[in-house]
């Protein structure tokens, strides 16, 4: 078995992501729903988080957050026809926090003025 092209993901990803105009803001509607903690929507290149997710701690925010930008990396530039499974991007979430700390802040930096901090 050849490893995950989910493993390509990094801060310069998340820089291509950005230039190809994804956005990542707070959705209070989420909180309503009080299912999901997040969404991408592709067909708006946006990143919707529920606000709640800061109250369960930074670590499972930066899971949440990185889960999400993995979306977006498997649709735009591995541009896959089958998706993987959300277990295996929850894996894959997990592993570059372990492997990079802090590129959950990295992320937030870029979107300081939507209340990520």
């Amino acid at each position: 078995m050849s490893p995950s092209q989910l493993r390509e993901f990094n801060r310069r990803s998340i820089d291509h992501l950005i230039e190809e105009g994804i956005h990542m803001v707070y959705d209070h509607h989420l909180m309503e729903e009080n299912e999901n903690w997040g969404i991408w929507e592709p067909s708006y290149d946006l990143i919707r988080i529920n606000p709640n997710v800061e109250k369960k701690g930074r670590n499972f925010a930066d899971l949440v957050i990185v889960h999400e930008w993995l979306h977006p990396f498997e649709d735009l530039v591995l541009e896959r026809s089958k998706r993987f499974k959300e277990t295996q991007i929850d894996w894959w979430a997990a592993y570059h926090l372990q492997r990079d700390p802090k590129i959950g802040d990295y992320i937030r930096s870029f979107f300081l003025e939507y209340g990520f901090k």
